[in-house]
């Protein structure tokens, strides 16, 4: 009896000291929840996808919370930050920028530090491009393309393609053809995601457990179609690069196939920091931890 307990006890005490407090703020349709991990500076943390889990980035959050105020949010499409309805009224680029200044607005903070990985990072950008007094420095990890209009999405997915096998090819083509006819299974559905996934990971012997972290919690591929759609239609943050006039810094791993884009942001703005991350793909903070958060923390501590 006093060792189920002590069991339980134990079982509140990591959950107090995972998330020390979760909240929401009203939005037209839906409640937007956040969380909030140490104290300090307000450091806003976002997702990548979009429409993935918030959970992908937590450990990120418990880590920054440390040293700083972490503030993750559940963006809006995921989790519990669901509205009435979903689609493009609901969610797209103008209510994902008015979500974040709702969040702004109901902690009473007049700007924060932004940390976004993979989409996150397009998202901490083109809000700090509509609201530059808001962010007090960015630090993008893994960033997503800036320019839908170039030729950034292609390069990306030349970049996964031509990390496959011809092995890979041929199945991926057989689970093609399986989904065009709709008889792709659950088990085909998972071999796929591995497949495309393996791309993204340095050390393939690593990859069940680096896409355990990555595939935490549910992804909302609805959410992901409805903000593709936002995002694909006219975007291109060339100009608003070039005129961001706070700290910036990217943290990559070399062998991410989004790699190339810490390029493309430093040939626009030649003062962005980069901290490359060897032996590392798109999840930097997963496959290399050490060199990852001490390259985040600097960022942070940066003048």
């Amino acid at each position: 009896m006093k060792t189920k307990f002590f069991i339980i006890l134990s079982m509140l005490f990591s959950l107090v000291t995972r998330a020390q407090q979760m909240d929401s703020v009203p939005f037209n349709g839906g409640l937007l929840f956040y969380h909030v991990y140490g104290k300090g500076k307000p450091v806003i943390i976002l997702t990548g996808g979009p429409g993935i889990s918030y959970q992908q980035q937590e450990e990120v959050a418990i880590e920054v919370g440390k040293q700083y105020q972490a503030i993750l949010l559940e963006q809006r499409g995921t989790g519990r930050s669901m509205p009435a309805v979903l689609d493009k009224e609901t969610v797209n680029l103008n209510t994902a920028v008015s979500d974040l200044n709702l969040l702004l607005d109901h902690l009473h903070l007049k700007d924060a530090a932004f940390y976004g990985h993979s989409y996150g990072s397009f998202l901490a950008v083109y809000y700090a491009s509509k609201y530059p007094a808001r962010v007090s420095r960015l630090i993008l990890a893994g960033p997503a393309p800036f320019n839908y209009l170039g030729d950034q999405m292609t390069t990306y997915g030349n970049n996964k393609e031509c990390r496959f096998g011809l092995l890979d090819i041929e199945e991926m083509n057989k689970l093609d053809e399986k989904a065009g006819k709709g008889t792709l299974s659950k088990a085909d559905s998972a071999t796929f995601r591995k497949l495309n996934n393996s791309t993204s990971i340095y050390n393939k012997m690593d990859i069940d457990k680096i896409m355990a972290k990555a595939g935490t919690g549910k992804m909302s591929t609805k959410t992901m179609s409805l903000m593709m759609a936002a995002y694909s239609k006219k975007v291109d943050l060339t100009n608003d690069i070039k005129q961001l006039n706070i700290p910036v810094t990217i943290i990559c791993g070399r062998q991410d196939p989004l790699s190339f884009m810490a390029y493309e942001y430093k040939l626009l703005q030649p003062r962005i920091k980069i901290s490359w991350i060897q032996e590392a793909g798109h999840f930097a903070m997963f496959e290399q931890p050490e060199p990852f958060y001490k390259a985040l923390f600097t960022a942070l501590s940066d003048d």
